[in-house]
């Protein structure tokens, strides 16, 4: 059988670079940020390349669920100025709103 070969030169020039331990630190933590190992994110930054921007899906989530509360929040917000003040428990969703707002506010994102 063949062996797949690729066509495309392999990489043999090493290029050694001195920096402090925290640039060190630092360029790995930024690489990892990337999504790209240490030798692609400094080289293609070393080329004049901006690395491509990767999508953290932890905040899309996090996104997600503020955009479903807005929603909510909206919804009642119609609610409240739209129907009849004579409605049974309207003062109570506004308590728990209000509530939930302050909540949301103060606490962790």
């Amino acid at each position: 059988m063949a062996r797949c070969t690729s066509k495309k030169p392999r990489r043999k020039k090493k290029i050694q670079v001195y920096v402090y331990p925290q640039e060190a630190e630092e360029i790995g933590n930024n690489a990892a940020l990337a999504s790209m190992s240490l030798s692609t994110f400094l080289r293609q930054i070393g080329l004049g390349l901006q690395p491509k921007a990767r999508i953290d899906i932890n905040m899309i989530g996090d996104m997600s669920k503020i955009a479903s509360d807005l929603n909510r929040l909206g919804g009642l917000l119609k609610l409240w100025l739209t129907d009849e003040p004579r409605r049974h428990g309207q003062d109570q969703n506004i308590r728990s709103v209000k509530l939930s707002l302050v909540w949301t506010n103060s606490g962790p994102l």
